[in-house]
């Protein structure tokens, strides 16, 4: 089916709002301007979404907490799913072709707008996933992913203190940008770190009141390179356990020019720690109160080079072979 237009329309207590876009040929497909309640699935397309829209759609109450808008999007990609308000109701992305050569592009997920649900990204390559809204749900990159670009989009769990607001938890994840988001609550801002994963930039983030990471980098096994930088990093959690603003398990990164602070009064273990080698330290601000340091060389690292940053108590460096160049104290 191809160049099909559904659009005005109003579904209500069905199996299926808007579905049964299944062929491989089927292309150029629009749903807009629907508004859909209490399916299984609002709209539905699991082969043939080549350069399809899915478009300000009004999706509530889904049967299944991600099932508001879901698109398999097949190996000609160029699928957009724009200004779409999904209440109850999640969205997944993902590809039909199960991560083969034939990966997807050119995906375009822009503007939503969800509420007690996820946005999953999965097996599309070089695509774009901006400038959503998420309350009281995660961004979750659940399937292997190249040259993707998490921008500008916003993740609010106030009050919750066990899901991540941005979670790569998939394997084979490279060369992805997170860049200018603003999360806030939860358990961890970004939390990444899987076998194959590589090349990250995590850039100029705004990362506020989680419960116990900023920054949570997890495994020293198959993840090469990255970059975190020019991130705000605050603890002001109303539950704070154990916080520590940026904490690095994974090899050869860059940890330079981020800001990551403690307000008087909370409860927080580290600004920053490093747990393995050949990790660059450079130009960090780390103010507050620590119950260990603001910045911390865990034993396990070898050859960090820790220079220019600014602290207002000392680095606490157990590493082999660090250097330590012109870093400051300010004392409070």
């Amino acid at each position: 089916m191809d160049d099909t237009s559904i659009a005005n329309c109003s579904l209500t207590n069905g199996l299926t709002g808007i579905g049964g876009f299944n062929s491989p040929t089927s292309s150029n497909n629009t749903f807009t301007n629907n508004s859909i309640y209490n399916c299984g699935t609002g709209i539905q397309a699991t082969l043939g979404s080549a350069n399809s829209i899915v478009s300000a759609n009004r999706i509530y109450n889904t049967v299944s907490r991600n099932t508001g808008i879901v698109i398999s999007a097949d190996a000609s990609g160029g699928f957009q799913v724009i200004n779409n308000i999904c209440v109850n109701s999640g969205i997944q992305i993902r590809s039909a072709t199960n991560g083969s050569s034939s990966t997807p592009s050119g995906v375009q997920c822009i503007s939503n707008h969800i509420e007690n649900a996820d946005l999953l990204i999965g097996g599309i390559n070089r695509s774009t996933v901006t400038q959503n809204t998420i309350l009281a749900g995660n961004l979750r990159v659940f399937q292997a992913c190249d040259n993707l670009d998490v921008s500008g989009n916003s993740v609010d769990n106030t009050g919750d203190t066990t899901r991540n607001d941005i979670q790569i938890d998939a394997n084979n994840v490279t060369n992805l940008s997170i860049t200018q988001n603003t999360l806030t609550g939860g358990l961890a801002g970004i939390s990444f770190g899987s076998a194959g994963q590589a090349n990250f930039n995590i850039v100029g983030n705004k990362i506020n009141a989680q419960r116990s990471f900023g920054i949570q980098g997890l495994t020293n096994i198959g993840f090469q390179n990255g970059t975190i930088t020019g991130n705000q990093i605050s603890n002001s959690s109303a539950t704070p356990a154990n916080w520590q603003g940026i904490y690095l398990e994974c090899q050869q990164f860059t940890v330079g020019q981020n800001r990551v602070n403690s307000p008087a009064g909370q409860t927080a273990l580290y600004g920053i720690r490093v747990q393995n080698s050949r990790t660059v330290i450079d130009g960090n601000q780390a103010f507050g109160t620590y119950t260990n340091a603001p910045i911390q060389i865990s034993p396990a690292c070898i050859g960090a080079i820790v220079q220019n940053n600014v602290t207002n108590f000392p680095i606490s460096d157990q590493g082999t072979g660090t250097v330590l160049i012109n870093n400051t104290i300010v004392r409070p």
